[in-house]
């Protein structure tokens, strides 16, 4: 991306990739903003687009239609406190905030997968243990790895849960049902901070 790699505004957690303006190629996404791939990325300028800009570290950014409504829009989490959303991309360019979950704190690394068979993916992700040692919102709050699962509405994107994968206390109480929207999972593992709390492997037992 030469001299534009990354814009002294983009400094905070929270990256991804996808085609954010449905021209074929990829695009980069940041906590605040996106570079537009060019037809060639090793040698074509990556156009910056400063659309939305965040404060909070986020998690994993991933672009998908959830509404849709054939644009891209982009789903992900605020990584050291409450807030799992989605961003709902407008005719006019603009970006909304849809909130998914916010009753637990550090929703971390999450994935999408398709854990029901359903031919859509789910989000899974899970709570952070001690990322800065006490000091982030909700850090000593049970621990505990969930999946939402997507549940189209009458042209409306929702989504059930969490369903809970494992926790060690009781699971937080449940979302509302809300929004939310690529390969086939059987299983699924995850470290929350080796060596905190060690690496879960979680096999996927329902019936498809």
């Amino acid at each position: 991306m030469g001299a534009s790699r990354r814009p002294p505004q983009s400094i905070l957690f929270g990256f991804g990739a996808g085609d954010v303006n449905k021209d074929g190629r990829n695009d980069i996404l940041t906590a605040q903003g996106w570079f537009e791939g060019p037809s060639d990325p090793r040698a074509g300028a990556w156009k910056w687009h400063a659309d939305f800009k965040f404060t909070k570290d986020l998690s994993h950014l991933f672009a998908l239609d959830i509404n849709g409504d054939g644009r891209t829009d982009i789903v992900t989490s605020y990584a050291h406190d409450y807030g799992i959303f989605w961003l709902e991309q407008l005719t006019d360019g603009k970006w909304k905030t849809n909130m998914i979950d916010e009753t637990w704190s550090q929703p971390h690394s999450p994935e999408m997968a398709d854990l029901n068979g359903d031919g859509r993916p789910e989000l899974i992700v899970g709570k952070r243990y001690m990322a800065h040692n006490g000091r982030d919102p909700g850090e000593r709050e049970p621990l505990g790895v969930y999946w939402y699962e997507f549940l189209p509405m009458d042209g409306v994107s929702a989504s059930s849960g969490p369903v809970t994968l494992s926790t060690t206390a009781p699971a937080p109480p449940p979302a509302r049902r809300y929004s939310l929207p690529m390969s086939t999972a059987t299983a699924t593992s995850t470290s929350a901070r080796a060596p905190k709390s060690g690496l879960l492997l979680f096999v996927n037992l329902s019936k498809r």
